[in-house]
C-alpha cells in the first residue's frame, strides 16, 4: 500500500482493476443543497463490514495511507456531515485536502455534498441500490472504458450556429453581432450547437484530440484545479467549470442558462 503514496486515485483504479464508476449529484446540478447527513449515512450503511484503509489526498494526490478502526471511521464520517471530525478540512486552500476509503473491492472519495465511487461492477451497482433506497440522486454507473462516449456522440451531432440566431453566450444579440468574430479568430470555425442550448446546457465544436483532453475534466469536482477565472465575474473556477460550464462559476452559469427558463 505504501507504494501508492505520491500516486493519484487513477493509479488506485488501475492497481485494483476497478472498472466501474459512480458519482452522486451535487447541489449545482440538483438546484438545492445536498442532504450531507443522508449522503454519508448511505455510505456507512453500504459499508457495514469491509475493513477500510484511510487515504489522505491533496489535490488528488495520495499523501498518507492509514489504518483506522471501522467504528472510528464511521464516527468521523458522521461528524463530517456536520463539518466536524478528522475528515473535515476547514482550510481556505483551493487545493483542498480530501479523504478516500479503500478496500479490495472499491475506493470511495467522500466530501461534503458528493461521493466519487470507483470499484468492481458488483460493488458499484450495490452502492447504487443503497443510494436509490435512500432517495439520493446519482449519475448512472459507467464502465470506465465507456466514460465520455455519450458526450462524444453529442458532439458529433452538433450543427453550425446560424449567423442570425441568438449568440451562444446568452447576450441576446445575434451571433454575427456578438461572438462570431471571436470564435472564428480563436477556432477558425462557427460555434456548433444543438437543442441542448435550449435546455440550458452548452457544447462546443471540438477536434478528436480536444474531446479526449476535455474528457479528463468531466468528472472532476467543482473545487479541483482552481487555476482559471469565471469569464463573467472573474471568480476562481475549476478545470471542470472551464470545460463544462462554459467557462463560468456555478452561480454565473446557473444565472446565464437556468434562471427564468
Amino acid at each position: 500500500m505504501k507504494e501508492l503514496i505520491g500516486k493519484t486515485y487513477e493509479e488506485i483504479e488501475d492497481k485494483f482493476c476497478f472498472d466501474y464508476y459512480l458519482e452522486t449529484k451535487d447541489d449545482s446540478l440538483l438546484g438545492k443543497p445536498v442532504d450531507n447527513k443522508k449522503l454519508i449515512n448511505s455510505f456507512i450503511e453500504f459499508n457495514k463490514e469491509n475493513e477500510l484503509k484511510v487515504i489522505k489526498l491533496y489535490d488528488g494526490v495520495i499523501q498518507e495511507i492509514n489504518d483506522m478502526d471501522l467504528t472510528e471511521i464511521k464516527n468521523n464520517l458522521a461528524l463530517l456531515a456536520e463539518n466536524k471530525g478528522v475528515f473535515y478540512d476547514d482550510s481556505d486552500d483551493e487545493l483542498a485536502t480530501t479523504y478516500g476509503f479503500l478496500c479490495e473491492e472499491y475506493f470511495a472519495e467522500i466530501m461534503q455534498g458528493i461521493i466519487f465511487f470507483f470499484g468492481k461492477e458488483e460493488y458499484v451497482l450495490k452502492f447504487a441500490d443503497i443510494l436509490k433506497e435512500s432517495n439520493i440522486e446519482y449519475h448512472k454507473p459507467e464502465k470506465k472504458s465507456e466514460m465520455g462516449k455519450d458526450m462524444e456522440t453529442v458532439l458529433k451531432k452538433l450543427r453550425k450556429l446560424g449567423r442570425n440566431e441568438p449568440c451562444h453566450c446568452g447576450s441576446g444579440k445575434k451571433y454575427k453581432k456578438c461572438c462570431f468574430d471571436k470564435d472564428i479568430k480563436e477556432t477558425g470555425k462557427f460555434m456548433k450547437v444543438d437543442d441542448l442550448w435550449e435546455e440550458g446546457y452548452f457544447a462546443e465544436t471540438l477536434s478528436p484530440s480536444e474531446i479526449k483532453e476535455k474528457e479528463k475534466t468531466i468528472h472532476m469536482g467543482h473545487d479541483e484545479d482552481m487555476d482559471y477565472n469565471c469569464k463573467k465575474c472573474n471568480k476562481k473556477i475549476s478545470a471542470h467549470n472551464k470545460d463544462w460550464h462554459a467557462g463560468m462559476c456555478d452561480g454565473c452559469f446557473n444565472k446565464e442558462f437556468h434562471e427564468g427558463n
